[in-house]
């Protein structure tokens, strides 16, 4: 099986690498100052629209907001982890645990049985889905595409109304690629032709103005629904 290891420099072995969430955290808490305390140990939670909160629901999503928790980069083979406490703790690391994972990837997204892939190995929970569904204010789990069977997990702060928050220019690339991959045969021949001539984009778009069904639409599905 495939695994990422994380190899560090012999010069800073004694220091803990810093997940994305605890650095959303610190920028937070030096745009806010001491009112961000309340947000040493939260996270980002947006519920879909529709999501009814309950006033006791509320509560205990403030509560757990407020709980400690161990880095997903900290060893914690050293702890006793058979208390109630623990296990809370344990089930909110398994959290940034994915939250983290989602992170480090291109389009903050990938499929669940991926992330299955390293649950023992982690330490997360055996019913995933479940467990993303506990959680529907951090993950956006969708099951589009294989009759159903295929599950693809978003971080849900990294995106708004289908499209990335911050787009790196990897997920723009493969964003035109699909648009491209996408065209009518005779838009893309129009183009190839346009660019071997050396015309620029003006020249593309009056001419493309012209054709049937042209309104700025790249045809790329939103792969996010709200």
């Amino acid at each position: 099986m495939k695994y990422i290891e994380l190899v560090m420099d012999p010069d800073e072995s004694r220091i803990q690498p810093v997940s994305a969430i605890e650095l959303a955290r610190e920028k937070e808490y030096r745009a806010r100052g001491s009112d961000a305390e309340d947000a040493r140990f939260s996270f980002l939670i947006n519920f879909p629209p529709g999501f009814k909160i309950g006033k006791y629901y509320r509560i205990a999503v403030w509560k757990w907001q407020r709980l400690p928790y161990w880095s997903p980069y900290e060893d914690v083979s050293g702890y006793d982890l058979r208390s109630l406490e623990a296990r809370k703790r344990m089930e909110k690391r398994a959290v940034a645990t994915i939250h983290e994972i989602l992170s480090l990837t291109v389009e903050k997204r990938t499929t669940m049985e991926r992330i299955a892939h390293f649950r023992q190995a982690m330490g997360l929970p055996k019913k995933l889905k479940e467990f993303l569904l506990q959680h529907q204010g951090i993950f956006y789990v969708s099951t589009r595409g294989n009759q159903g069977k295929l599950h693809t997990v978003f971080l849900r702060e990294a995106y708004r109304k289908g499209e990335m928050v911050e787009p790196n220019d990897i997920y723009l690339a493969r964003r035109k690629l699909g648009e491209l991959l996408l065209m009518s045969p005779k838009k893309a021949n129009l183009d190839r032709m346009l660019t071997s001539m050396g015309r620029g984009a003006g020249m593309r778009a009056d001419v493309g103005g012209d054709e049937e069904g042209s309104d700025n639409d790249s045809g790329v599905e939103s792969q996010f629904l709200e």
